[in-house]
């Protein structure tokens, strides 16, 4: 029944996805200065996932856990050349959506993974993913918003890598580099 149940949660986020919203938060994430990446309690495993990931790309990640009370403190740091990436999903972290709605309010473009259009996080939200309440509110898996990550990471990656891969194919079809005359 749980993995019949993961399926449907996965069918329902291939329907609620679209290819635009990714682009645009990859995007996003591409002309950030730094990617700050927060989620508390049950989307806490999706955010170090986040962090990890686009850390692996390079990109200058700082997940914002909140150790210690410090997390005020810490968005602080955040500003309009960054962008923050927030998970929150019923029951919403109070915390996640305050830090969401004062970096909108600064000027940071904020990318949410949240349940549905009724969260908090998305008149905070440049880029709104609404995967859906699954079946059984009692327990939800993480098996969607995992691979939402997952494909943010994947768009990002391949953005990046994009520019990079159409220089070597001109470098290739005009031959060898020549020296200029001056």
């Amino acid at each position: 029944q749980f993995v019949g149940e993961a399926v449907d949660e996965l069918n329902h986020l291939e329907d609620n996805v679209h290819a635009a919203d990714l682009t645009r938060a990859a995007k996003l994430i591409c002309q950030a200065s730094r990617v700050h990446v927060l989620a508390q309690r049950r989307a806490f495993p999706v955010a170090c996932y986040l962090a990890y990931a686009l850390g692996q790309l390079e990109l200058k990640t700082c997940l914002l856990d909140g150790v210690g009370g410090m997390l005020a403190d810490t968005l602080r740091h955040v500003d309009g050349h960054d962008v923050l990436l927030v998970a929150s999903f019923q029951n919403y972290s109070p915390d996640v959506i305050d830090a969401a709605k004062r970096a909108q309010a600064s000027g940071v473009p904020v990318v949410a993974i949240t349940d549905t259009s009724l969260s908090p996080l998305k008149s905070s939200a440049k880029v709104c993913f609404e995967l859906g309440l699954g079946p059984n509110p009692s327990f939800r898996s993480l098996v969607a918003p995992l691979c939402l990550a997952q494909a943010l990471v994947v768009s990002t990656g391949q953005r990046l890598t994009a520019p990079r891969a159409g220089r070597a194919r001109s470098s290739v079809a005009s031959g060898p580099a020549r020296a200029r005359p001056s």
